[in-house]
């Protein structure tokens, strides 16, 4: 842990003598003033951190020639900032490879752009700001592209000895998932890889999702038909990709995705967003801030069932609007009823089909970070059952690493040229 943070605290030196940019969103982005007063403002129990320390929530247990004695422990908790969500409108673009440290991310995008190209070779391939012009009860139906990425320098911002892991990743290295690299999916084209287990599902998911019980053994049926559909093989392309990064799927890999991932095992819904199959940018909303929501969830649940890199959604996560700039940045439950701001998003995008850079919220600056229209922080829970006497101390050093890590990334924080 201490290598990745000296590692990246050489390159951010180096970034220092060339007078670059950095990426725009990191783990040190939390600490800027918008946003720590909802992160972690300090100590325990606050903000979306909200680590906190409870003896006799947990048992210990030590055994020796005398036998075994349990014990109280102190249960340890609290919730880490692990993944970004990026949505925005034009394909092949990220905010966060548009840095002097995002050379593999931009290399990264550069495949996934040629890759939807190439899949979609006979088809429009809908490379900007794509809108149907269908307005139905007050609904948009449009289609977003997304990317997510374990968050660059988590490991400066949030590295928690205690409670025995950091957040995030060192430095920029490639994406968890790119929509582009799983074209027919993404588009929602007859070859999705979501078009079986969608089609099976729907009956279940219009009464699942709408509020109401299923029928008695509708889901078990839908999971037998399922499971016999064949699944396909195939050669995956020599992308030159390493390891830990999402690769190019071909057809028959999204259909296999869309068949063996947990997509095709419950009838999944996306809280108050709606179902979550099929998965595509194709979105239908009826805000700019539930349309993003909705292709932020899909493609957490393509780089788990699809790109298999973990992320996908959990119960006990939270999420927290990074981008665009909101006056009450608290995290919310994803799918949920609650609102972080009143105000639409667009408001602070600027125009993503003329690729005039919007300005810096309330100035008159240019922003140069113009590419993404929504950026969400998943803070995934984190907790272990540590001896009473650790307990103590755990609660200690929590207190003392919120005004290290504030410390910490002053410098990181000047870098981004983001407010």
């Amino acid at each position: 842990m201490k290598k990745a943070i000296n590692k990246t605290l050489l390159f951010l030196s180096f970034v220092v003598a060339t007078k670059a940019q950095a990426v725009p969103f990191h783990g040190c982005t939390f600490y800027k003033e918008r946003l720590q007063a909802w992160s972690w403002p300090g100590g325990m129990n606050t903000g979306c951190a909200s680590f906190s320390a409870n003896y006799g929530s947990c048992t210990k247990q030590k055994c020796g020639f005398w036998g075994c004695i349990t014990y109280s422990g102190y249960w340890v908790q609290g919730w880490l900032p692990d993944y970004f969500l990026e949505v925005n409108t034009v394909m092949g673009k990220s905010a966060f490879s548009d840095s002097i440290d995002g050379i593999a991310l931009r290399k990264h995008m550069e495949i996934a752009k040629n890759w939807w190209r190439s899949s979609l070779a006979n088809v429009n391939p809908f490379e900007r700001g794509v809108r149907d012009n269908s307005y139905e009860f007050g609904s948009d139906h449009k289609l977003l592209y997304s990317r997510a990425l374990s968050i660059p320098y988590g490991t400066v911002g949030w590295s928690i000895p205690t409670i025995g892991s950091s957040a995030g990743s060192a430095m920029p290295a490639c994406f968890k998932a790119i929509s582009e690299l799983a074209p027919a999916t993404w588009n929602d084209l007859p070859t999705s890889g979501d078009r079986k287990t969608a089609a099976v599902w729907s009956p279940i998911t219009a009464l699942v999702c709408g509020g109401a019980a299923p029928i008695a053994g509708a889901a078990q049926t839908a999971k037998t038909i399922i499971s016999n559909f064949p699944i396909p093989t195939g050669t995956m392309p020599d992308s030159g990709l390493p390891g830990g990064c999402a690769l190019p799927l071909p057809v028959w890999a999204q259909t296999v995705g869309g068949l063996t991932g947990q997509g095709a095992t419950a009838p999944n819904c996306m809280g108050a967003l709606g179902p979550l199959l099929p998965r595509t940018g194709w979105v239908w909303a009826p805000d700019q801030f539930t349309a993003n929501q909705q292709a932020a969830w899909r493609i957490a649940s393509l780089a788990e069932d699809y790109f298999h890199m973990g992320v996908g959604v959990q119960p006990e996560d939270k999420w927290q609007q990074v981008w665009p700039v909101t006056p009450r940045a608290q995290c919310f439950s994803p799918g949920g009823l609650d609102r972080p701001n009143n105000f639409e998003p667009t408001t602070y995008t600027g125009d993503r089909i003329t690729g005039i850079f919007p300005p810096i919220p309330f100035s008159d600056t240019p922003y140069r970070q113009g590419l993404s229209d929504a950026v969400f922080a998943v803070w995934r829970k984190r907790g272990t059952c540590l001896e009473p006497w650790e307990g103590v101390a755990a609660i200690a050093d929590i207190e003392a690493a919120y005004y290290l890590r504030v410390a910490a990334c002053k410098s990181l924080n000047t870098l981004d040229g983001m407010p």
